[in-house]
């Protein structure tokens, strides 16, 4: 047997098998070990050779392990206890779990009516502020100052709707109003297949999955809620920039805008330049707005969240010194249709050159932006300016005439009631929604057994003219007139009208049957061009304001305009830069129509103005729609959360084709002086890609009377009440 032991060697493999230990020889023995025999040669010295290898292999894994253990222990004893936050607010009510780096061993509040500890939670008793000191092991302490303010009773997003597209990730703030506090807010999806959570806190991250709509959802402690809903569509497989490229002047502004494929999202899209130096751009985000510093060229790259990308070369060259018109003096007649062009000098540039009439009752525009389109529409003269973006300006003097009697066709004894430019007043609609249209300077009277039509319903007069109304020959029976305001105006009994005085009259037809009709005059009072406003002054002025911010109190208008003010103020902006961006986002992103008119009741207000007006600002806030009511309406809205003292306006405003129509704009009183500013009216003059000319920003009321009659003014009392 030891022969045998010593003449083999023996490759010992061990393998448990059912509890059972099997010895492997060589592949060169003919001999078996029975199960028996391994069990006695060989079961101990394994035994005690494997237990050696565990205690070694014990031993070297313990060291380290007890080494690092010592480390961290060492570490927690010399590091020093620290609050995550020194400082915190607290909605009254609210229990939070202040953080610290260690662990705290006991917690203190040095006014427990104000904060108390609870379960190792600050409780906010009362409104006030308190100091909690934490301490550690050691007997070290840190301090965090807690501010309790009231409970909030709402809570919002600074978006109340977003759109994204798949794989985009979107951070959300969630707004609570002024004086409150909350310190503990919750997120949530409606749906997590579509929109998950990735981050919650003060802010919410949220990712879009696939497509679908979901609602963000944040949560108070006190149980508040609020949503946005978030539309995830298709990531975007390009991106398109709104010009592929542009030549400007130095120191001329700029804004580019971008596109994506129908059916796609992407909420981020971030703008660059190539060379800061030739472009500082402005603004970054979803519009990129930037200013040429110096000539050169330059690139402007817009890309997506997903890295699409799309760019603008800019070349910039010097600013003009001088524009020429194709013309510098024109004879026309009334009816006529003329473009007028320009340049600037060589080796110069403006991309922004606008055209405006210094009489509209002469000279209509049509177009005003690169080139000047306009229509005559009435005698005398009048000039076209053009105006590049750093004040070079160039004039056509244009002589209108009337036309002659073979310019005209023999209407007299025509009737109409289709709309139309005039030559003597007449709008498209009269404030009452008549039509209006003139054929003759005169008012032709058309009386029937059942009713009496005229031709002209509106005559705008200076002091001192006279106007006739007579009845057609197609008629019978006989009329009589009546002035309502013989200050104004007065009439004969043959229906020739007198102006006397700055105003508005009516002057009643009234047939043999008692049936009536109306003919409006207007007098003017001096009949000047209008004064467009000084941005620089008026600027100055905003600056000047005593500012006092009021709410609507309804959430929805409220958590509307957090969203806007999100995306178009920024920190840094002075008081006039806030109104302007106020201002020209109604400008450039509302459109006027009908639709969701008054899309909204509230009836929690105690004042009917206050309800007015907050209803009126809904749909074009939530919508971007409205008519001039509801752009003023939502101008006050904003200006008055700034802080300035803005009011609703009802007057009349000078139409470019003639004559007067009911209208709505914003008065801000400042320093007690009021200023206008109409952002419907300044949708109509944009210049060339979207740029706001500010012609009706901030005017002057008394300066401008000849333009816009103040009628009456609704009034913003606070919005007080509770919301609803």
């Amino acid at each position: 047997m030891n022969l045998f032991k010593r003449s083999l060697m023996v490759v010992i493999s061990t393998l448990l098998v059912g509890g059972v230990t099997i010895l492997r020889l060589s592949a060169g023995s003919q001999n078996v070990i029975t199960e028996n025999e391994s069990d006695v040669a060989w079961s101990e010295p394994q035994e005690k050779t494997e237990n050696s290898a565990v205690e070694a292999e014990t031993k070297k894994d313990s060291a380290p392990a007890k080494e690092e253990s010592k480390q961290q222990e060492k570490k927690k004893q010399t590091q020093i206890i620290k609050f995550s936050q020194p400082s915190l607010s607290l909605g009254k009510g609210e229990s939070y779990t202040l953080k610290t780096n260690i662990k705290a061993e006991k917690l203190q509040s040095d006014n427990e009516k104000i904060i108390k500890i609870v379960d190792g939670k600050a409780k906010a008793q009362g409104i006030g502020s308190a100091t909690v000191t934490a301490f550690d092991a050691q007997g070290n302490s840190t301090k965090c100052k807690l501010t309790v303010k009231e409970e909030p009773d709402s809570v919002a997003f600074d978006r109340y709707d977003l759109t994204l597209g798949v794989g985009e990730s979107y951070t959300l703030s969630a707004v609570i109003p002024e004086g409150c506090s909350a310190a503990g807010r919750s997120f949530s999806s409606s749906d997590s297949d579509v929109l998950k959570v990735t981050k919650s806190g003060w802010k919410g991250e949220f990712k879009a999955l696939k497509p679908g709509t979901a609602y963000a959802i944040v949560k108070l402690y006190n149980g508040r809620e609020a949503s946005c809903e978030i539309t995830v569509k298709e990531a975007p497989e390009k991106v398109i920039i709104s010009r592929p490229e542009v030549t400007l002047g130095v120191g001329e502004h700029f804004k580019l805008t971008s596109g994506i494929p129908a059916g796609t999202g992407s909420a981020y899209r971030k703008f660059r330049s190539s060379d800061d130096s030739i472009l500082q751009m402005t603004t970054s985000d979803w519009n990129g707005k930037f200013k040429t510093l110096k000539e050169g060229s330059a690139t402007v790259t817009v890309r997506t969240y997903n890295g699409k990308e799309s760019t603008c070369k800019v070349t910039v060259k010097k600013a003009p010194e001088s524009v020429r018109l194709s013309k510098d003096t024109l004879e026309l007649k009334v009816g006529q249709r003329y473009t007028l062009t320009c340049d600037v000098n060589e080796g110069a540039a403006s991309s922004l050159r606008t055209f405006r009439s210094s009489d509209s009752s002469v000279i209509e525009m049509k177009k005003t932006t690169w080139a000047g389109e306009f229509i005559t529409v009435g005698e005398g003269t009048a000039w076209v300016t053009v105006r590049t973006y750093n004040g070079k300006e160039k004039s056509c003097k244009i002589t209108v005439k009337e036309r002659s009697q073979s310019d005209i066709s023999d209407d007299s004894g025509s009737h109409s009631s289709s709309s139309g430019s005039t030559t003597g007043g007449g709008h498209t609609t009269a404030p009452d929604g008549t039509p209006w249209s003139s054929d003759t300077d005169d008012t032709v009277v058309f009386v029937d057994d059942q009713t009496i039509s005229l031709t002209n319903n509106v005559a705008v007069l200076d002091p001192g003219d006279r106007y006739s109304i007579y009845l057609s020959s197609l008629s019978s029976g006989s009329i009589s007139f009546s002035s309502g305001d013989s200050s104004v105006a007065t009439v004969d009994d043959n229906g020739t009208v007198t102006a006397l005085s700055c105003g508005n009259t009516n002057i009643i037809i009234k047939d043999n049957n008692g049936k009536t009709a109306k003919v409006e005059i207007i007098v003017l009072g001096d009949r000047g061009s209008c004064i467009y406003p000084e941005m620089s002054s008026i600027c100055s002025v905003l600056d000047s304001a005593k500012l006092s911010p009021v709410k609507t109190n309804y959430a929805p208008i409220d958590n509307m305009v957090d969203n806007i003010f999100s995306r178009i103020l920024h920190d840094g902006m002075s008081n006039s830069e806030k109104v302007q961006a106020c201002y020209d986002y109604l400008a450039q992103n509302c459109t006027y129509g009908y639709d969701g008119y008054k899309a909204v009741n509230i009836d929690s207000y105690y004042n009917d103005e206050d309800k007015e007006i907050a209803e009126f600002s809904y749909c074009i806030l939530k919508d971007q729609l409205g008519t001039c009511e509801n752009f003023s309406a939502a101008f006050v809205v904003m200006m008055r959360r700034l802080g300035y003292a803005a009011n609703q306006i009802y007057g009349n405003v000078a139409m470019s084709a003639g004559g007067y129509d009911g209208h709505y704009w914003t008065d801000v009183e400042i320093n007690g002086k009021h200023y206008l500013f109409d952002p419907q009216v300044e949708r109509n003059c944009l210049g060339e890609n979207n740029y706001v000319m500010h012609y009706f920003f901030g005017m002057d009321p008394e300066n401008n009377y000849s333009m816009y009659r103040y009628l009456y003014m609704t009034c913003v009392h606070g919005f007080k009440g509770s919301p609803s």
